[in-house]
């Protein structure tokens, strides 16, 4: 089922979803100009399909709980009638159902309203009942995980209680109880009762069932869909294709109109003692035209090493633009292109980026643009969406209008949306951060080397 909302969210009808080959192009007509509001109207929804031959859309690889039939849109009296299960193996951003969406009457009610325990329950029953009859819903390692956390702190507290009476006891003289052990009996009784707190807020919030039933029904007030984890989404970014167990989890994803997807993506690198977990913020924004591969990599997230970005680029790539974007962002394109990239970074286009994501890294790659957070996105947090949807608005607006007639002229057809090789992918390099270290690292070793054998010479 896709969720069709008209563009005042006055009412909400499920509609089945039309077989592939008549799915047909929607296009999310976002405002051209700062601060104009989407007004709801689409373009024509007879527009044809993307020909044969067009790139493969991104894909999720798994089932998860999405919104697809929620029985209601409001969280003090949903029963959640039906909420279901839909399956993520194919996701076309370049044909999606048509619709209205105003993304600038986003409802955001449903994060923050009150929940009831029976409420909460209903929903984990009936999510249940559909893992039983499509073991593919992901629900199951998110849950796994809440559980392994409430047994690691049930461990630690029995442990610290155990601590707890063994200095008790040994504190025990035959005058009475030894000063000395007050101090660490304090510590240890202020771990228990931190440990305590936490277990009664997280059983007391619902855990993820709570988390995932506000999403499920901000997303269906809202003509979203909700997915809790999906496995190797197929985007273009740099995050995308690093290291190993990669999924997005907690992402909403448009389900007309100009396709969109934010929420969290987690990682995996290296093996054994060495291996470690990456998490990120995303936005996906799909564009009309494929463009050069370029990063605005911010200053404002950067560490003492540099550029916090997983991927390192040449420094010869960089491009410096006018004004005070240099002190915001460092811009990586590829050499050759630095008109192309005028082409996109107008100055009106530059002071939007550094007004609405001066904190974001962003990324255009293909006909993509990902914008990314260091840290996942707070899943409950109407600011963080509101932020991210404005960008969508503005940012990713003028970039679609000032790239609408884009062409790469090293490429022979003036009408191909394609661009030539050496613009296709940034070169990588080494952080900066890194150089400065082993610099460091090597300076150490030959100075405590040099200083004994200048001594001995003396």
């Amino acid at each position: 089922m896709l969720m069709e909302y008209n563009s005042s969210f006055g009412s909400l009808a499920g509609s089945a979803a039309a077989p592939d080959d008549e799915l047909r192009l929607g296009r999310f007509p976002l405002g051209a100009s700062r601060g104009a509001p989407y007004d709801g109207r689409m373009s024509d929804p007879n527009a044809v399909a993307p020909p044969a031959g067009a790139d493969p859309a991104p894909s999720f690889n798994n089932a998860s709980v999405s919104n697809a039939s929620v029985g209601s849109a409001s969280v003090s009296n949903a029963s959640v009638n039906n909420a279901s299960v839909s399956n993520a193996t194919d996701i076309n951003p370049g044909s999606i159902h048509p619709g209205n969406i105003n993304l600038g009457s986003i409802d955001y009610g449903a994060l923050t309203a009150p929940l009831s325990g029976a409420q909460v329950r209903a929903y984990r029953t009936q999510i249940r009942a559909q893992q039983r009859a499509n073991p593919g819903v992901a629900t199951g390692i998110a849950t796994a995980t809440t559980v392994m956390g409430v047994v690691f702190l049930l461990f630690f507290a029995g442990m610290f209680l155990l601590f707890f009476f063994f200095i008790l006891t040994a504190g025990f003289t035959e005058t009475g109880v030894s000063p000395a052990v007050f101090p660490p009996l304090l510590v240890v009784g202020l771990f228990l009762v931190l440990v305590i707190v936490v277990m009664v807020r997280h059983v007391g919030s619902g855990g993820p069932w709570a988390k995932w039933l506000r999403l499920t029904t901000f997303a269906a007030a809202n003509g979203l869909e909700f997915r809790t984890r999906s496995d190797n989404p197929s985007y273009p970014g740099m995050i995308f294709g690093i290291g190993d167990s990669r999924f997005a989890y907690d992402h909403l994803t448009s389900t007309s109109g100009r396709f969109f997807d934010l929420g969290s993506y987690e990682y995996s690198t290296g093996s054994g003692k060495n291996r470690s977990t990456s998490h990120w913020g995303f936005l996906a924004l799909r564009l009309d035209r494929k463009l050069p591969n370029m990063v605005l990599d911010s200053k404002a997230n950067n560490t003492f090493l540099g550029s916090d970005l997983p991927a390192h680029f040449s420094r010869d790539q960089i491009l410096s633009l006018e004004g005070d974007f240099d002190k915001h962002f460092t811009l990586y394109c590829p050499k050759e292109y630095e008109t192309d990239a005028l082409y996109v970074f107008t100055p009106d286009v530059m002071a939007l980026f550094i007004d609405d994501a001066g904190s974001f890294d962003v990324e255009i790659v293909d006909d993509w643009m990902f914008v990314y957070s260091p840290h996942p996105l707070p899943p409950l947090s109407a600011a963080t969406y509101q932020r991210l949807f404005t960008i969508v608005q503005t940012v990713g607006a003028k970039t679609i209008t000032q790239t609408e007639n884009y062409h790469d002229d090293r490429v022979a057809s003036s009408t191909a949306d394609v661009i030539a090789p050496q613009g296709q992918r940034l070169r990588h390099g080494v952080s900066l951060g890194v150089l400065v270290f082993v610099g460091a690292f090597g300076l150490i070793f030959l100075l405590s080397h040099i200083v004994p054998v200048l001594d001995a010479l003396h």
